[in-house]
């Protein structure tokens, strides 16, 4: 077990229930499909901002998604291009390494602006007028993981967000 300093961002998509009973209003069985199709374009916008600021997609949950923004190196392990660049460019603003739990809290906030900012308010093509939500929010401080399996030969960390951590960000999201 080891514990590393990151900001956890809760997403959560709403508006996926209406969608799924218009859909199979208007296309009966077919409509199935469509909200697959549908489900799968939004969460792959949403995974690709998420991955190009650097965040970990640790759980989905239904239609809500649990992101982890985390030091780069941890116990040796490389860190991605775009962690790599985008902590460079904080780091350059803010006049440190960019990896501190203040960039960190300042990558997971940028990330849901721009998450919110692009696909807030979405409009899915099979059924104009119709959209999709996005809430979110995020906590920071003090996570633990754990090596549970190895996957190509290098091993995948598990993670948990302390409940305490949990439910302040959990009492954030409801009142927002």
């Amino acid at each position: 077990m080891y514990s590393f300093d990151a900001a956890v961002a809760f997403v959560d998509i709403s508006g996926f229930t209406a969608l799924s009973e218009k859909l199979i209003k208007l296309y009966g069985t077919a409509g199935a499909e469509y909200l697959n199709v549908s489900i799968s374009g939004y969460f792959e916008k949403l995974i690709n901002v998420i991955v190009n600021f650097g965040g970990d997609i640790i759980k989905f949950a239904g239609d809500a998604m649990l992101v982890v923004f985390r030091n780069p190196v941890v116990d040796g392990r490389r860190e991605s291009s775009s962690t790599k660049k985008f902590g460079k460019n904080l780091g350059n603003i803010f006049g440190d390494d960019g990896h501190n739990l203040r960039m960190l809290a300042l990558r997971g906030v940028a990330c849901n602006v721009a998450l919110n900012t692009k696909f807030n308010n979405f409009e899915i093509d099979a059924i104009p007028g119709l959209k999709l939500k996005l809430h979110s929010g995020i906590g920071v401080g003090k996570m633990f993981g754990v090596y549970v399996g190895r996957f190509f030969a290098s091993f995948v960390p598990q993670h948990t967000v302390p409940f305490t951590e949990f439910c302040r960000v959990h009492r954030w999201f409801k009142n927002a």
